[in-house]
């Protein structure tokens, strides 16, 4: 209900005419559409909201970011995973990659890319529905013997155990990644 009176006002005032005398027409924030409509004591409630947000944003990114580019470039260089530097790779993306697209004045150029990662995650999604409605990797299915038996989730008694997938070391490196990612 807050939230639907919260987008109510932010709306409403968003959807007034302009003023006559050709100015500007003000604008609305949520907070100050949220004081509106709910009072000034929770008016700090939306830019909490977007702070939790985008920092749980970043660590997400960073730990992607870290560990994809760490996979691709041990098996480019044929190097164990754990010989190259996972953070200084990240700090070296952050720097020469996302550094400039914070920069940016536009993320119009990127429009194409965007849409082209929207369609790719619907294709796998697609993908991945097919999969189970024909049962593909289910325990008769066509892909199940290829699935290693240490790569199998079980669920005894319920609740599913999956296998060590992300490495041993993935207590040690969750803080680097969080840290990197505020």
């Amino acid at each position: 209900v807050l939230i639907g009176e919260t987008c109510a006002a932010t709306e409403a005032a968003a959807a007034a005419p302009p003023p006559r005398d050709g100015a500007a027409a003000p604008r609305v924030t949520y907070a100050q559409a949220w004081t509106a409509t709910l009072g000034a004591r929770t008016a700090w409630v939306p830019a909490a909201a977007s702070l939790v947000l985008c920092f749980c944003s970043a660590v997400a990114c960073a730990s992607v970011i870290g560990d994809t580019l760490t996979d691709l470039l041990a098996g480019a260089l044929g190097v164990p995973y754990a010989t190259l530097p996972r953070d200084a790779i990240l700090v070296g993306v952050a720097a020469a990659v996302l550094l400039p697209l914070c920069l940016a004045r536009s993320l119009a150029p990127l429009a194409i890319a965007s849409l082209l990662g929207v369609a790719g995650t619907a294709l796998a999604a697609l993908v991945f529905a097919a999969r189970l409605v024909d049962g593909s990797y289910a325990d008769a299915g066509e892909f199940f013997d290829l699935i290693p038996e240490a790569n199998r989730p079980s669920f005894v008694g319920g609740a599913p155990t999956l296998p060590p997938l992300l490495g041993d070391d993935l207590g040690e490196r969750l803080p680097s990644a969080g840290s990197l990612g505020f």
